[in-house]
């Protein structure tokens, strides 16, 4: 899935947990479900009962029982969700937390010896907190109940057979601020096109994160809804890499190029 070694380890910790909620946000299509569905194999076991609800249901998982959202039959997420909760499962994933009922139900699982994992529609982690409490859910159950908030997004990679190296642009280095250090290490290349990548330069997906296992200032935040800038400040205290900056580790790397973290991700106000 292309996580660092130490975002690896937070999800896996996560995942291991009895009760919480996981979420995963991002726009439509930056495969939120997909690294869902990779935390749902991680701890498919048969000793764990683990039921989804999916619109549609987009992979079956062997040992997960999948139900599949049927609006026009009556069956919509607050029902189906309700339902499966009767049965005590021990892993929910909700398909998407699209309204302020589907939320509450969730959450209230996830404080009552559930883990529950579900996606989101936020351009990043802090904008998660705000959508939730938008929807009218307590601050409360956001600071007890939240154990991890991944956001994602999808850039372009560089194909391996045509792209080539080339020194860093002066432009570029002053746009996204980089320091003589990541210069001097740099494994910059670019896209050139050839017939294996149809003469765009690109071949395939790569994944760029940014994540929080909220801590005790960041739950304080919360509950006392402090706002946006509180939040975003905490995160700073915490370490948080943001999407920003995982995009321009990737171009260093030579994965991705400048310009697909210029086309697809906006800088932080940090």
């Amino acid at each position: 899935m292309g996580f660092r070694p130490e975002e690896l380890g937070t999800i896996k910790k996560a995942a291991r947990l009895a009760q919480g909620l996981i979420l995963v946000t991002g726009p439509t299509g930056s495969g939120k479900t997909t690294t869902l569905h990779a935390v749902i194999n991680q701890i498919n076991d048969p000793d764990v009962n683990i039921v989804t609800l999916e619109d549609p249901v987009e992979q079956a998982i062997p040992g997960a029982n999948h139900v599949q959202i049927a609006e026009k039959a009556g069956l919509t997420f607050p029902i189906a969700l309700r339902s499966v909760l009767r049965q005590d499962p021990d892993v929910v994933f909700v398909g998407e937390m699209r309204d302020a009922e589907v939320s509450s139900i969730a959450m209230r699982a996830a404080l009552m010896g559930h883990l529950v994992l579900s996606t989101l529609h936020t351009n990043g982690i802090v904008e998660t907190f705000n959508r939730l409490i938008d929807m009218g859910l307590e601050t409360y159950l956001l600071a007890s109940c939240i154990q991890l908030v991944v956001a994602q997004r999808l850039l372009r990679r560089l194909c391996s057979l045509c792209a080539k190296p080339a020194p860093l642009a002066p432009e570029d280095i002053k746009e996204f601020k980089l320091t003589p250090q990541q210069v001097s290490i740099a494994h910059h290349r670019v896209a050139v096109g050839c017939k294996q990548c149809a003469d765009m330069g690109y071949r395939g997906r790569v994944a760029v994160y940014e994540m929080l296992s909220p801590n005790a200032a960041v739950r304080d935040v919360l509950r006392r809804n402090a706002g946006e800038d509180a939040i975003r400040s905490a995160c700073n205290d915490l370490g948080v890499v943001w999407m920003w900056e995982a995009g321009i580790a990737r171009a260093l790397a030579g994965e991705t190029s400048f310009e697909e973290v210029r086309r697809v991700l906006s800088a932080p106000d940090i």
